[in-house]
């Protein structure tokens, strides 16, 4: 007849701290992928042909905005 109240219950939410600390370290994770990347662009192309990547995916990747971005 009742519902079960603790299917009912909302996920615990999350401080304002952790949700930042999760922010940065996102972002952290994004600007070491983007300098990476910048050491990638700055290799000669047969180096890149031996690591099996092309010049214009390590382009594409470094123009996607932090929110479209895969690592």
């Amino acid at each position: 007849m009742y519902a079960d109240t603790n299917a009912l219950r909302a996920a615990p939410r999350r401080s304002l701290g952790d949700r930042l600390r999760s922010h940065l370290a996102a972002r952290l994770a994004h600007f070491r992928a983007r300098r990476d990347m910048d050491r990638l662009l700055a290799a000669e192309e047969h180096i890149l042909r031996d690591i099996g990547i092309g010049r214009d995916e390590i382009l594409y990747r470094r123009r996607l905005p932090f929110s479209e971005f895969i690592l």
